[in-house]
Order: C-alpha cells, then structure tokens, then sequence
C-alpha cells in the first residue's frame, strides 16, 4: 500500500470503522485537513486543567499528574466512535482541536516552553503500527490505543490499554502524552540517539519529539508505534527548538549505532511465537 495523508480518524492505519457504521460520502470521510474548531463551553475546563498538567510535567520533568480534568480528558476521549455519525465526527474533532488550542495557549504563556509553539507550520505526524503501513495524520490530535473510539486502533494486543496515549502535533515538536494507560508508553528506538524517554503508571510524564525524526515506542508488552517519517527518510540530527529536562522516569541513555540510530531494545515480552503483535499463551489480562 502506497504511503500518503489520510484523515484524522487514521484510516488504513489499523483503524477500523464501528460495526454497521453509516458510510459517508468520500469528501466527507477523508477531509484534507480537519478543520480546528472552538471546544464547547463545558469542555474547556476539563481541556484547560488537562494542558496545564501536561506543560507542567513538560517543563520540569515533572510526573504527570492532572487529577480530575486529565481523567475526564480520557472520558470524554472515549465516548463515542467518531464513525458512527456525521455528528460524532464533528464532535470527536471539536474536542481535539479544542485540546491543540488549550495546549498551545498554556505552552505559549510558558517562556521555557514558548518555542514549541512558535508561529510556523504545523507538520504532520506520520506514524506505523507495529512498522507496517505507514500514513500521515492530517489532524493535529489523535489518539492511540485498543478501542474503536481511538483514531488508531491497535487490534490483537489485549496488553494495550483502551485509551493508550494521545499524539499532538504542534508547530516545534511531537507531543506524546499517556496519562493513563496500565502497562505505560516508552520509547525503545530513535533515529538521533537520544534518551528513552518513558511514561509509566508508577510515574507518568509526557514527553516532547523532534519533527523528522523517527520514534519507535512500545505500548503495551509487545505493540509498536512509531512516529515520524520512513527510515531512510529520518534526520538523525533532528533537535527541539528548545533544550527540555528529561523525564524522571527516564534513566537509559540510547547509544549510537554506526548508522547513527538508537540501538533497539527488545524486551523479551516482544517476541511471540505467534507473530508481532499477536496474542501469546504469556498475555497478561486485558489492559483497562
């Protein structure tokens, strides 16, 4: 399959459409770019207190801790499958972008942080699940985990918790957030060398990528993600536009490869007899 931009609902990227889903016109169902529109009045609070939790942990290193507006955020996340309806599509996108514009108003009132969101261009997020079919996100804000109410549906890994993590893009970085997943999110590989960043249950962080350079992060026991571009592809000297404390969780330092990438570490709960990604008789139950 030919690489390319899809729709904000990561469509051909182990997304799948809810079960007898109305099927909208093709104008409709792979818009260009999701338009960002105002969050809803009720959902600012919860959108505010869930950006400031994230820029807090952002600028210091800081655990990630948001109480209630964070937990809500994952609520109001998962509430309903934007392919339902034309209705909960344009509600699923309203609350998305109302997190990219709660976000780039809290990071911008931050001078450490100011840079991230500088005024430029927004890329997009290209991203692979288990490094196969690799598509660009033309929406700013999406979500990773099990269910079909995420953008992109990690399928075949009962490990991967519902709502995993949530990826936004702003215009200096990729922001990966996982506030709330049971098994965590870290990164196992990247292209620069730089550290393994890692958000965990006992200490969860959100954690900031370079554009341009390829990510690959474990979700789950046994799931990858990456993000960025294909691998002949990525910078191995891309860099934030800002100098940002590494998470505390964080201890490993990736070493350089000769061709300039992080070296992978495999877990040894990565390997299955039955193929990446498929269940083992070593599952653990399913992840909340």
């Amino acid at each position: 399959m030919a690489q390319g931009c899809i729709d904000g609902r990561g469509h051909g990227v182990s997304a799948r459409p809810a079960e007898n889903a109305p099927q909208r016109p093709m104008a409709q169902a792979m818009p260009r770019r999701l338009e960002m529109k105002k969050p809803k009045p009720e959902e600012k609070p919860v959108l505010k207190g869930a950006a400031e939790a994230i820029a807090t942990s952002l600028a210091g290193g800081l655990p990630l801790e948001g109480g209630r507006p964070v937990m809500h955020l994952k609520d109001a996340l998962l509430a309903e499958n934007a392919d339902s309806s034309q209705g909960a599509f344009d509600r699923c996108a309203s609350l998305r972008s109302g997190l990219v514009l709660a976000l780039r108003e809290e990071l911008r009132s931050r001078p450490v942080l100011a840079p991230l969101v500088a005024d430029a261009p927004t890329p997009k997020v290209r991203i692979e699940v288990r490094q196969t079919a690799g598509r660009c996100l033309s929406s700013e804000a999406f979500t990773v985990g099990r269910t079909p109410e995420c953008d992109v549906q990690t399928s075949g890994d009962c490990t991967v918790s519902r709502l995993q993590l949530v990826v936004v893009s702003l215009p200096g970085c990729i922001l990966v957030v996982d506030a709330w997943s049971s098994g965590g999110t870290r990164i196992v590989r990247r292209s620069s060398g730089g550290y393994l960043a890692a958000s965990k249950p006992t200490s969860r962080a959100a954690f900031a990528l370079p554009h341009g350079e390829r990510v690959i992060l474990l979700i789950g026991s046994r799931t990858t993600v990456t993000l960025g571009p294909a691998e002949q592809d990525a910078n191995e000297g891309a860099v934030l536009p800002v100098e940002l404390p590494m998470p505390r969780s964080t201890l490993l330092q990736a070493p350089a490869c000769a061709g300039g990438s992080g070296a992978a570490l495999r877990p040894a709960s990565t390997s299955t007899s039955g193929g990446e990604g498929s269940p083992s008789s070593r599952a653990s139950a399913a992840a909340p």
